[in-house]
């Protein structure tokens, strides 16, 4: 396996982690070295792989590294029916306990004076 392969293989399942679902990989050659890179489908987060870094840089960067996946943790987080907070993750129960009320917009305020 080359060494191209080994960072595109590592980047994949960095991203993964973060719950990114990445693109092709375009890459580019530069001097010496090889660059690529993917994108976040749900997202646009960005990942680069660079085969010979420079000695400020570093091998696998970006933000599908560094960060999750925004879109897909909104898609895929329950939520309260009644009042619109993000569940507990133990229980699933409304964080707010007793004081989940339901949201009221201003359409419903306006209306109801």
């Amino acid at each position: 396996m080359t060494r191209y392969e080994s960072l595109k293989r590592s980047a994949k399942e960095a991203a993964k982690f973060r719950g990114h679902r990445l693109g092709r990989f375009q890459f580019s050659l530069q001097s010496n070295r090889m660059v690529g890179s993917a994108i976040c489908k749900d997202c646009n987060a960005t990942i680069t792989i660079n085969t010979n870094p420079l000695p400020n840089e570093i091998d696998i960067a970006g933000t599908a590294v560094a960060m999750g996946c925004v879109e897909r943790r909104n898609k895929l987080t329950p939520t309260c029916s009644v009042c619109g907070s993000v569940l507990s993750a133990v229980t699933f129960t409304c964080v707010r306990g007793k004081y989940c009320k339901p949201q009221v917009s201003a359409d419903q305020t306006s209306q109801s004076a």
